[in-house]
């Protein structure tokens, strides 16, 4: 991911919120293939993708915090 100073794990996400593709531990400055059907990436800390087992075609449920 562009201007990132520090390794991430990335997974995109389709509109319905299923993994699509996933990289580990992208090094700060790389560039990830273009996913068409991606509607989001999910940017995490590095090592987060491996230690919870998650995969391509995976579900990914969140409810968002909003701050008041």
């Amino acid at each position: 991911m562009m201007g990132m100073k520090f390794p991430l794990d990335v997974a995109f996400l389709d509109s319905g919120n299923r993994v699509i593709a996933r990289y580990e531990r992208l090094p700060p400055g790389a560039r990830t293939r273009w996913h068409r059907a991606a509607r989001a990436a999910l940017e995490l800390p590095p090592g987060t993708l491996q230690d919870t087992g998650t995969m391509e075609g995976d579900l990914v449920e969140y409810h968002e915090e909003i701050s008041r």
